[in-house]
């Protein structure tokens, strides 16, 4: 097949052919072992980049009582690479490239990639893999099967409720006594019923297996490190400052299962509030003096956060589309004696439901 084409040379206009070229068709003995490359941009399914794991960004907003955490759970970053050096971890493309390298390595003929047969690297969003002509047959088959049947997406409905106890006996909905499902259940409608019950609420939608997060709340600026600056004639001081939530954060991971009917949720939240200002005196640090030993005069007072904490991370198993209690503690906000306690409640559903092939 020829396709024309003209360039400019000298004045002149020239016209080339050009032979469109093509591949060769893969005739050969099945078990003779070929190079091939596959793309799987489509696979990898990269969710947005976490500002947290960007070392370049601006810090995020964080619970309150993790001034040092740039990443929700008090992960404070550190040098290393890779998730078992100590250091922060592989980037989420790599993580997921590995996991579908070693996919092909444990599901395609194990056998046949050990002493110096087959072999499968990615570069960029590309597998690289030598194996038979054969092997390669199952390796399209099983990246077919994989975009044939993507993560399902799932809708998260996130609730933090402060409940007395008369309140959280009229909201649990009565055992069924079913085996798969022991989880305890909350009734939403009467949920929704108790004024001024819920402190926050917020939906999310997301792949199953793949994390999520929310946060609801107000943030507050607050300085978290303090350096002296001297000059030759003068003295002061540069701050540091973060953003910290006064609010709730979530992190977490639904799975549904198989039929669609139950899931697995994983969660870890925290839920932080500012009090009054603190009755203890503030931290009190001098002005520096300069070489030459002449005050700057003053100090530098730094108000003692009052903080409210609650911290939950679980996991629970109970049915798809209905709200289950992951735990509770007793509200920051609650004076002595006071029975009121802070419950986190999900529920989680199929955004779209498929049929489930037998």
């Amino acid at each position: 097949m020829k396709r024309l084409g003209w360039f400019i040379l000298a004045g002149c206009l020239l016209i080339a052919a050009a032979i469109a070229r093509r591949s060769p068709p893969d005739v050969g003995p099945p078990a003779q072992r070929v190079v091939r490359t596959y793309d799987v941009s489509d696979l990898i399914n990269i969710p947005p980049p976490d500002p947290a794991d960007d070392a370049n960004s601006a810090p995020p907003i964080v619970p309150a009582n993790r001034l040092d955490a740039r990443s929700f759970g008090g992960n404070v970053r550190s040098s290393g690479s890779g998730s078992g050096s100590g250091g922060p971890p592989d980037p989420p493309e790599k993580q997921r490239l590995d996991q579908l390298v070693e996919l092909v390595r444990t599901g395609i003929e194990p056998a046949s990639w050990i002493a110096g047969g087959g072999s499968i690297t990615h570069f960029g969003r590309r597998l690289v893999i030598v194996q038979t002509r054969e092997n390669h047959q199952l390796v399209q088959g099983l990246l077919s099967e994989l975009r044939a049947n993507p993560p399902r997406q799932v809708r998260l409905d996130i609730i933090w409720a402060t409940l007395r106890p008369d309140d959280l006996a009229r909201v649990l909905i009565a055992p069924t006594g079913d085996a798969a499902s022991p989880a305890t259940l909350i009734d939403l409608d009467a949920l929704q019923r108790l004024h001024g019950a819920i402190a926050w609420r917020g939906h999310l939608t997301c792949a199953s297996g793949q994390r999520g997060r929310l946060c609801c709340g107000r943030s507050h600026t607050v300085p978290t490190a303090i350096e002296p600056i001297i000059s030759s004639d003068s003295g002061g001081f540069a701050s540091k400052s973060q953003e910290l939530l006064d609010g709730a954060t979530i992190d977490v991971l639904p799975s549904l299962s198989p039929d669609g009917r139950g899931v697995i949720i994983d969660v870890n939240s925290e839920v932080t509030r500012w009090g009054p200002a603190s009755q203890l005196s503030p931290f009190e640090i001098p002005v520096p003096a300069t070489p030459g030993g002449t005050p700057a005069g003053g100090i530098v007072k730094i108000d003692r956060l009052n903080l409210g904490v609650q911290t939950l991370a679980t996991s629970a198993r109970g049915p798809a589309d209905a709200a289950i209690l992951m735990g509770g503690t007793t509200d920051p906000d609650a004076t002595p004696g006071d029975p009121r306690q802070l419950y986190l409640i999900v529920r989680a559903s199929e955004s779209i439901k498929r049929n489930v092939r037998p």
